[in-house]
């Protein structure tokens, strides 16, 4: 994704050959790895919905690529970020914080919801959905591991629709309310610590484990 972006980053995206399997567009190169597309086509890969834009080609002419959004799973990309992590630094390299920032806890979803809902009223119930499924499993993985924190809205997010993308202000006061909470505010204070101190309490095998 150079010369557009410099940081180390990674985004997720499935191939129309395979819409269940990430596959990982880097700022950076790995074996392997023969993609090096800019941050637009990257970020355009993620988003292209087959029933709302057409598929984002990546790639040369004769190897190029047909991107359709994000795939199952990886709307939430901890679980995928710690497995490219592992590969890239190898399992011993120690990890000082893992922040993962969720969009609203979900209503849960029902037969009857997904088959009134069509489009794009559906389609952020769906992603929030997935999201949380990837969220719940690592707080049962990495219950015990400090340098673990999710944050996340709990209560009034559900009741948002797509189409409220520009009340923003509605948005800030629910996280606001969500973040002075104590037990927020103290996992916000050592997610804090643990960023500033730069010591890695857990390395990438023990979190694999």
């Amino acid at each position: 994704m150079s010369p557009y972006l410099n940081l180390t980053s990674s985004l997720y995206a499935a191939t129309s050959t395979d819409i269940t399997r990430p596959h990982t567009l880097r700022t950076y190169s790995i074996r392997g790895s023969g993609l090096n597309p800019t941050i637009v086509e990257a970020l355009c890969a993620t988003i292209s919905l087959p029933s709302h834009f057409v598929p984002v080609k990546v790639g040369p002419q004769l190897t190029q690529r047909n991107f359709i959004g994000g795939p199952r799973g990886a709307h939430n990309p901890t679980r995928e970020l710690l497995k490219e992590a592992e590969t890239v630094f190898g399992n011993e390299k120690h990890i000082a914080q893992i922040i993962s920032i969720g969009c609203g806890v979900p209503r849960a979803l029902s037969l009857e919801m997904m088959t009134q809902e069509v489009g794009l009223g559906r389609l952020p119930k769906e992603v929030a959905a997935d999201c949380q499924m990837v969220a719940q499993d690592l707080d049962m993985r990495l219950f015990n591991v400090d340098a673990y924190h999710r944050f996340e809205v709990e209560k009034g997010m559900a009741d948002l629709e797509i189409s409220n993308w520009a009340v923003l202000g509605e948005i800030e006061n629910l996280t606001v309310d969500y973040i002075q909470t104590s037990i927020v505010t103290r996992h916000l204070d050592l997610s804090l610590q643990g960023l500033q101190s730069k010591v890695g309490t857990v390395t990438l095998g023990q979190l694999s484990k």
